[in-house]
């Protein structure tokens, strides 16, 4: 009797060991595969930051004709009308927007805008927005501290047609006197990284 005693004592001792053991087997694997998911989804996430970053420079390439024509006219803040060539008389660059454009990826790019305006100087860096009503642009900005910066509002049908305005996304670019564009760039709000380094390339080669 002693012996069949100990006998089951041993089977149920190596039962829960082996269970015991099936168990830290279990959560092992399972920790190696969470490991595994969270090592892919980081390498998902840099990748698609790639892919983010290739397909913004695809984009500078292709959409970089902006139509200004010397005669096309915006308006200041005192309601005052301007021509286009009036008012680009050197090099500068413009921070181009519509009401339709998501207003956060909008004011996620003034703090460099503003850093950009200290940089290169007042006058070198103008906003040209695109709302119906020329008072909402200046409402809309009113509280983002932009006194530095002249900026101006155009009839929302002036570049409509403009390539670059079917992205529907506010965008940075450098235009000379003869209204030639260059240095075209789409802030991207998850990418912050992109904007501060079109904010150093701009800033230090002019």
């Amino acid at each position: 009797m002693k012996t069949a005693g100990v006998k089951t004592i041993a089977i149920y001792l190596t039962t829960i060991m082996t269970c015991a053991l099936m168990c830290i087997s279990f959560f092992q694997r399972e920790q190696i595969k969470q490991n595994d998911r969270i090592i892919k989804e980081a390498f998902i996430s840099d990748s698609t930051k790639i892919k983010m970053l290739m397909d913004l420079l695809l984009v500078h390439g292709k959409y970089n004709n902006i139509p200004l024509k010397k005669e096309m006219q915006v308006v200041d803040s005192n309601n005052n009308c301007i021509k286009i060539g009036e008012l680009i008389k050197k090099p500068l660059f413009i921070y181009h927007f519509d009401e339709t454009n998501c207003f956060t990826c909008v004011a996620n790019y003034l703090p460099y805008l503003k850093q950009l305006s200290h940089k290169l100087g007042k006058g070198n860096v103008l906003i040209i927005g695109a709302y119906e009503k020329d008072e909402n642009l200046f409402l809309a900005l009113k509280d983002y501290d932009l006194k530095e910066i002249p900026m101006y509002n155009m009839n929302p049908r002036t570049l409509k047609e403009a390539r670059i305005s079917k992205l529907n996304a506010p965008y940075i670019f450098m235009v000379d006197s003869a209204l030639q564009c260059n240095r075209f760039f789409i802030p991207e709000k998850t990418l912050p990284e992109l904007s501060e380094l079109y904010f150093n390339n701009t800033a230090y080669n002019k």
